[in-house]
């Protein structure tokens, strides 16, 4: 036996063992780098067990309109020492196939500058996109709410006089208070105030267009509308969400920030998702994932997590599982990670939230066994948070549905029946439809006393 076959048979041996030890593709991948010496497009491959040809095959399976042999692997893992420049196309997809993102592709590499050569405008697809789906174009020719907001906004004043610093450290406060509130209570208790936080913060940001503070306020004011568009979202009022994601989105270019750019997207392939538009979904989760590149764990985190869902909507078993194994991978890095006060909300719950929806929707692909999905959501039933009132609601009729599918239907309806406490109390019409619709699917089970007290309680609150 060769030594370079022997050495290749380790690794592939280690590979094995690391997974089944439970570690992800990325922290494989970085165990065969630091022992093994390899560099991290090699590793990565390695860390699926794949030659360059069975790399090349699995390419070739995924995207047959772009053929590749293994000779193509060898000239993207010898650069930069010799072989070919990967082109930043062929980084999303040896992303894609890899299960990882395209900065760990480059993670020993210090020299980014041929990715400025010819790079796609990623921003302007998603624009395009979200233009085509439920963006500004759809918005404007019904009178949608941007210019209102662009006139209320030229109204109001500039920031002047007393501690400015001062003042954007109590605005960026009452942001993150706002956040909480409607956590506990809902989106309607802050959203009048919450609306009124974003216009001023608009029209600050219009005196401050060419001074020291735009940078700043624009920094508040994008925040201010992930929080507004969200609210929409919750509401139920996409067309108000879309123009409100589509302006943030443009700040977050004009920012250059990378967590703001992929997150806003992510929150675009979110809102495309709960409308069961999955492919456009989809492609919207790829391109955030392409711009999160230089994001920070936690929101890298949460767009494989959502991105994982939205794979198992379109019954795509094994890009699904990948994603949630480098969202729970991700977010076990994240450390000391002080994240972005628009996901600080993101955590362990969170991702054992995303891990049942995506497992009980596999399931009903007969990709996943209905148990696992019930594992997974409660777990994060057992350590949610008490601050999350609102988001429980969806969390208790993901376990209902958990039930359901067990045929245990005494349970699924107290659950549901806990869930519509929940939407009740906040006020929240998404969190009402999905109790819904799982209380469509107890059909069969109609004539049960336990149902018929569930649609006593429904009609009893309907009036």
């Amino acid at each position: 036996m060769s030594q370079s076959l022997s050495r290749r048979r380790e690794r592939i041996a280690l590979s094995a063992r690391l997974r089944a030890e439970g570690l992800s593709w990325v922290e494989v991948a970085e165990v065969l780098r630091s022992r093994h010496g390899v560099n991290a497009r090699a590793a990565l491959r390695l860390a699926h067990g794949w030659s360059q040809r069975q790399a090349a095959e699995e390419w070739n399976a995924r995207w047959p309109d772009d053929l590749k042999s293994a000779k193509n692997f060898s000239y993207w893992e010898t650069w930069p020492v010799s072989g070919h420049a990967p082109s930043l196309a062929t980084l999303d997809r040896l992303a894609r196939l890899y299960q990882c993102s395209m900065a760990d592709l480059l993670v020993d590499c210090s020299d980014y500058r041929y990715l400025d050569e010819g790079t796609p405008p990623v921003l302007d697809d998603v624009r395009n996109l979200w233009d085509r789906s439920l963006g500004r174009r759809e918005l404007l020719a019904g009178a949608g709410p941007g210019p209102a907001l662009d006139a209320a906004a030229a109204a109001v004043p500039g920031p002047a006089g007393g501690d400015l610093a001062e003042a954007l450290e109590a605005t960026a406060g009452l942001t993150a208070t706002y956040w909480r509130l409607e956590g506990l209570f809902g989106p309607k208790t802050v959203y009048a105030q919450a609306l009124d936080h974003h216009r001023v913060l608009t029209g600050w940001l219009r005196h401050s267009e060419d001074g020291d503070l735009w940078c700043p306020v624009a920094d508040l004011a994008a925040n201010a509308g992930v929080l507004v568009g969200w609210l929409h979202f919750d509401l139920e009022q996409y067309e108000q969400a879309a123009a409100v994601y589509r302006r943030t989105l443009d700040l977050a270019d004009r920012l250059g920030d990378a967590n703001l750019q992929s997150f806003v997207t992510g929150r675009m392939s979110r809102t495309l998702s709960e409308c069961e538009r999955h492919p456009e979904a989809l492609a919207m989760a790829e391109m955030a994932e392409r711009l999160g590149a230089g994001a920070g764990p936690s929101v890298r985190s949460w767009l494989a997590a959502t991105r994982a869902y939205v794979h198992a909507c379109v019954g795509d078993d094994r890009s699904s599982r990948g994603d949630l194994d480098r969202a729970f991978g991700l977010l076990d890095g994240a450390g000391a990670e002080r994240p972005p006060a628009y996901i600080a909300y993101y955590g362990r719950p969170n991702m054992q939230k995303w891990a049942g929806h995506t497992l009980l929707r596999l399931a009903e692909h007969r990709a996943a066994r209905p148990s696992e999905g019930r594992s997974a959501i409660d777990e994060a039933l057992s350590i949610w948070p008490g601050s999350g009132v609102r988001e429980s609601g969806e969390v208790l009729v993901a376990a209902a549905s958990a039930r359901l599918a067990e045929r245990e239907v005494d349970e699924a309806v107290a659950l549901t029946g806990r869930a519509y406490d929940v939407a009740a109390r906040t006020g929240s019409p998404r969190v009402l439809r999905h109790v819904i619709r799982v209380r469509q699917r107890m059909t069969p089970y109609g004539r049960s006393r336990a149902v018929r007290e569930l649609d006593d309680r429904l009609l009893a609150g309907a009036r």
